[in-house]
C-alpha cells in the first residue's frame, strides 16, 4: 500500500523462522505495474485482503469485552488452519503466552490463567506447543459476534 500511495511503510514484521527478505524499490515496483497492467488486479486483491484482515482484527479487539472472549476468538482463528482429528482441532502454537497477551491486549498472567480455565472446562488441551481445541462449539459460545 505504501508503494502505491507514496507514504512511509507503517508496519513491521517478525518472522517465526529464518527468512530471506528482498527489498524492491518503489520506482521499480511502479515500473513493473506500468509494464504489466494485469498485475494491478493481483495488487488490488492483496490490498482488499489486507484491509479485511485489519477490519476483522479491529472488530475482534474492539468488540470483545473480556480477555477470555478475546483469547477464545484468537484460538478459533488459529483453528481455521488446524488439522482435524477425532478428538478435535489440532494447532501448533508458535506464540508465547507473552506474545498472545500483547496480541489481544492483556497480560501474560491473564492468558495463562484463561488457558488454565479453558483446560479445566475441557474446551482445550495443551501439550507443549500443541493446542487441541476439544470443544470448538463451547469455545465459540464465548465469542459474541
Amino acid at each position: 500500500m505504501s508503494a502505491l500511495s507514496g507514504t512511509p511503510h507503517e508496519l513491521t514484521a517478525e518472522t517465526l523462522r529464518p527468512a530471506h527478505v528482498v527489498f524492491i524499490p518503489r520506482a521499480a515496483f511502479l515500473r513493473f505495474l506500468a509494464k504489466r497492467p494485469e498485475a494491478y488486479t493481483v495488487v488490488a486483491g492483496q490490498l482488499g485482503a489486507h484491509y479485511q484482515i485489519a477490519c476483522e482484527q479491529l472488530r475482534s479487539l474492539g468488540l470483545s469485552v473480556s480477555a477470555p472472549e478475546k483469547l477464545a476468538r484468537l484460538l478459533l482463528d488459529f483453528a481455521m488452519t488446524g488439522r482435524q482429528t477425532k478428538r478435535g482441532t489440532c494447532v501448533t502454537l508458535r506464540l508465547t503466552h507473552e506474545e498472545i497477551a500483547e496480541f489481544i491486549g492483556t497480560t501474560r498472567e491473564t492468558v495463562t490463567r484463561t488457558l488454565s480455565e479453558f483446560r479445566s472446562r475441557h474446551l482445550i488441551e495443551l501439550h507443549g506447543s500443541t493446542l487441541l481445541i476439544a470443544n470448538r462449539k463451547a469455545l465459540g459460545a464465548l465469542v459474541t459476534r
